[in-house]
């Protein structure tokens, strides 16, 4: 009749067949470096050939994503700008895009930009 291993066995076993596979990882990890050194010579293969130049960096921009062939992320919310200007009535806007409507209306009324500046809170 054959005897069951018990846990301990076991457990040495794993850590003995995993000292080896670690062993045997580093030896053929140097193989394959050298081989791929030889063919980076032989070939003259650049970081850029291998996919490994500066198209790997993160783009800054969608435009960039678009331009490589990559999906562009999923849009990442943004902290809302404070705004810098306001009319007193609950329209606000940070001075960055295109002049709201209230902005323009009030423009056109003879008020300024600076007339519309928030007052910074005490």
């Amino acid at each position: 009749m054959e005897q069951k291993a018990t846990y301990a066995a076991l457990k040495g076993q794993i850590a003995k067949l995993q000292k080896d596979a670690d062993e045997l990882l580093k030896t053929e990890r140097v193989a394959v470096i050298n081989r791929i050194k030889e063919a980076v010579t032989v070939y003259a293969l650049t970081a850029r050939d291998l996919g490994l130049g500066k198209q790997l960096r993160k783009p800054r921009r969608k435009k960039n994503l678009e331009a490589a062939g990559q999906e562009t992320p999923a849009k990442v919310a943004r902290k809302p700008r404070p705004a810098k200007f306001s009319d007193g009535k609950g329209n606000e806007w940070s001075g960055r895009g295109e002049q709201p409507e209230w902005v323009k209306g009030a423009l056109g009324a003879g008020q300024t930009l600076n007339d519309l500046k928030r007052k910074p809170a005490k």
